[in-house]
């Protein structure tokens, strides 16, 4: 995204309006990142996480590979934002079938958090409190 966010830069009609610049950051950013990945000559394997980016139904081999394993935790990443509005389902997809989950699906994945809920809450009690406080991480991945 940084190469297109720079471009972009040098046009204030797209570059001030955020739904512009997301636009073209998702249209063009896994075309951009796989050029310049090749261009610095990185490994296929990262490479193909980069090209598919949001190639949800990406089926290259029947092997899981590395860009199977980000593609499902981008999409998990999303579970809950405005982005998972336009994703298929978690357990809809190749790159989740390949993955020794099981039966994990959505609903799974959310009683595994609701159940660790109290685990979490009592390690982060025997953590120092921040001096400052933690903001939310972005969801971007």
């Amino acid at each position: 995204a940084l190469p297109i966010i720079n471009k972009l830069s040098r046009f204030p009609d797209v570059f001030n309006h955020p739904r512009k610049v997301k636009f073209v950051i998702d249209k063009y950013s896994a075309r951009v990142g796989t050029l310049i990945l090749h261009k610095w000559n990185f490994q296929e394997d990262l490479i193909e996480v980069v090209r598919s980016r949001e190639d949800w139904m990406r089926d290259k081999s029947p092997e899981a590979d590395l860009a199977d394993l980000i593609l499902v935790a981008r999409l998990h990443n999303y579970v809950g934002t405005p982005q998972m509005s336009r994703c298929p389902r978690i357990n809809e997809i190749p790159a989740f079938k390949k993955l020794p989950f099981g039966d994990l699906g959505p609903m799974e994945s959310l009683q595994i958090l609701e159940e660790a809920k109290d685990d979490i809450r009592a390690i982060l009690e025997l953590l120092p409190a921040p001096a400052t406080p933690i903001k939310k991480p972005s969801n971007a991945l």
